[in-house]
């Protein structure tokens, strides 16, 4: 299951990649900008699931109410996206995004209506065909969203509101065919299933559970996905109307930053937290933060020095990897930031420490912009190190709550200091090496090969650090 989930997110890197030089000519700001309310809205769902106590009967009842639930939901977010469509044309002073944002509100309801039908089949014992089911819904979707992209950005000489809201097809096409496919057989089951069940389904009680149940992971990636929302408004607006930025550049450097560029770091974070999990032996709060920082850590040193090449070889683009060096070491917040957090186990703790990073982002975001005017640097540095700052915020707040002493019991705080010299050691020998073997990006060739030895080089500093700390 592993290698599948492992694969899909590979494909899914690659439709990336092949997406951002379908459309590279053409704004796609809207489906960005929309996108990112996209995953507020969809991480707000719970993880809905079938009780192994239900017969059978009791679970089409559950169903049923699901549905309806989601449905309803769905509803008030294909019209809160409208609403919010309006305020932010109005904002930005940007053409009208309204398509973009109702194919977008609609497509929302199309993973938990998915993941519902398929809860269902599993619980139903029909795993196999769940599963099949499940696998036809993903790569189907994959499909259809570079099949739309060439169509509407490469063949058809469309608006940009109407082709951004064409690539929400992909999902809701995917979607219909699946309810499609499960339709017959969930029509079967209510003819086999007898409606004298053993147990009354209590309609007012499973609905109360589902309004109140306490998802702590979606509070937090809601809050997160926030953030970059509020990035991409503010960013836009300030360097727009204050600072007077073309248009253009603005939206192809959110579009590269706050699309390409986050996706990226969300992979690279799943595969921290999937070493993190196989070498995780003690489970507290500090020892996540050590194992976290042990992994990311040289990911982030390394990357920030061949970031020109990676830019290169992924998107002919060397001249933004500055980007890339401050999301790498952006990630290290956003991973403390989720690790703090998912150890927290009072939801008022939780509530108040998002809440808190959610409204130092909002207050710290235009005066860091203005700082690095003056200080003639880039000016989306200071929204970034806005999110850093309020994340930092967050984690501090956090771990004070957690209330843990094997900092100081289990010298932890050694362990971290031991591990930042490493890294800051792993730093100067992979400048000193950018003296010997330059970074050129002038061609493909030279940058795949010029990554190589500094590969080499890294890996071979953390083989003798480990022989060395055998003996």
């Amino acid at each position: 299951m592993r290698k599948q989930e492992n694969l899909f997110k590979l494909i899914n890197i690659v439709t990336i990649i092949l997406f951002y030089y379908i459309t590279k000519e053409r704004s796609i700001f809207p489906y960005i900008l929309s996108f990112s309310l996209y995953n507020i809205f969809s991480t707000s769902f719970s993880n809905f699931s079938f009780s192994e106590k239900m017969d059978d009967y009791n679970k089409r009842k559950h169903l049923k109410i699901l549905t309806l639930f989601i449905s309803i939901i769905g509803l008030l977010f294909l019209l809160l996206s409208i609403f919010i469509s309006d305020i932010s044309s109005s904002i930005l002073n940007t053409n009208e995004m309204f398509l973009t944002f109702a194919f977008m509100g609609i497509s929302t309801i199309c993973n938990p209506i998915v993941n519902t039908l398929i809860s269902y089949l599993k619980s139903t014992k029909r795993i196999n065909k769940s599963n099949i089911i499940y696998n036809i819904y993903r790569y189907l979707e994959i499909f259809l969203f570079l099949l739309i992209s060439v169509i509407v950005f490469r063949m058809l000489d469309l608006s940009s509101d109407i082709s951004c809201a064409l690539l929400y097809m992909s999902k809701i096409i995917s979607a219909a065919i699946v309810i499609f496919i499960t339709l017959p057989t969930i029509k079967k089951d209510r003819k086999k299933i007898s409606t004298n069940s053993m147990y009354k389904y209590n309609y007012k009680l499973e609905l109360r559970k589902i309004l109140t149940k306490s998802n702590s992971k979606s509070i937090i990636n809601i809050v997160q996905n926030s953030y970059y929302y509020i990035s991409i408004i503010i960013v836009y607006f300030v360097l727009s109307t204050r600072y007077d930025y073309a248009i253009n550049i603005i939206e192809n450097n959110i579009i590269f930053i706050y699309f390409y560029l986050i996706i990226m770091m969300n992979y690279s974070i799943d595969i921290i937290n999937y070493i993190k999990e196989k070498n995780i032996k003690m489970k507290n709060i500090t020892n996540d933060i050590y194992l976290t920082l042990k992994v990311i850590l040289p990911l982030a040193i390394i990357n920030s020095i061949i970031s020109p090449l990676i830019c290169k070889i992924i998107f002919n683009a060397p001249e933004n990897s500055i980007y890339l060096t401050m999301i790498s070491f952006m990630s290290i917040f956003v991973i403390l930031y989720n690790t703090t957090a998912s150890n927290i186990k009072t939801k008022k703790i939780i509530n108040i420490s998002l809440f808190i990073g959610l409204i130092c982002k909002i207050i710290t975001t235009v005066p860091l912009i203005n700082a690095f005017y003056r200080m003639g640097y880039n000016l989306i540095y200071g929204d970034i190190s806005s999110t850093i700052l309020s994340m930092l915020i967050t984690i501090i707040i956090n771990y004070m709550a957690s209330n843990n002493k094997s900092l100081i019991k289990d010298k932890y705080l050694d362990k971290i200091l031991n591990t930042l010299y490493e890294n800051i050691i792993l730093a100067i020998i992979l400048i000193v090496l950018e003296f010997i073997i330059p970074i050129d990006t002038t061609s493909y060739i030279k940058s795949l090969l010029l990554i190589i030895p500094y590969i080499l080089v890294s890996i071979s500093f953390f083989r003798i650090k480990y022989r060395v700390e055998k003996r």
